[in-house]
């Protein structure tokens, strides 16, 4: 059992957000070589944090507890969730978000109504960039604990 501030279930899923984060922030959508701050806590983009934290954390309990155990059980269907989430509730609760404030603009009575922000949720590759990402730093963490 591996303990402390340095433990593979805190310290993968702490990387794969820096990681997904700072990526998010080089990757970012909008113009060349302009680096929006704002990236790196935003919802949405290229690689999905919240997958690549949830799968990280996965991958370091099968790998050290085995794929048989309940606590990889428990990690894996805690990812499954998330996933979902990211990529259908919260893509759509952001695609209402972008109805709701073109019918605002575009109303005359409802000109003084605050928009509501816009959260917006992953697409599929985003997803996946999480997924690869978040394998590949519990790896990486766990190879560099036990050589």
């Amino acid at each position: 059992m591996m303990g402390g501030i340095f433990s593979p279930y805190l310290l993968a899923p702490l990387c794969a957000w820096l990681l997904a984060q700072l990526l998010k922030l080089i990757l970012g959508r909008g113009q060349p070589r302009k680096i929006d701050l704002q990236r790196l806590y935003l919802s949405g983009g290229m690689p999905s944090a919240h997958t690549a934290v949830v799968v990280s954390l996965a991958t370091a309990t099968g790998l050290t507890q085995g794929l048989g155990s309940v606590e990889f059980g428990i990690a894996l269907i805690l990812a499954l969730i998330v996933i979902y989430d990211a990529m259908n509730v919260r893509y759509i609760v952001g695609e209402q978000g972008t109805l709701i404030t073109k019918l605002l603009t575009n109303h005359p009575d409802l000109k003084g109504v605050k928009a509501p922000k816009i959260i917006r949720g992953h697409t599929l590759g985003e997803v996946f960039g999480g997924v690869v990402l978040g394998v590949l730093v519990a790896c990486l963490i766990l190879f560099a604990q036990n050589p």
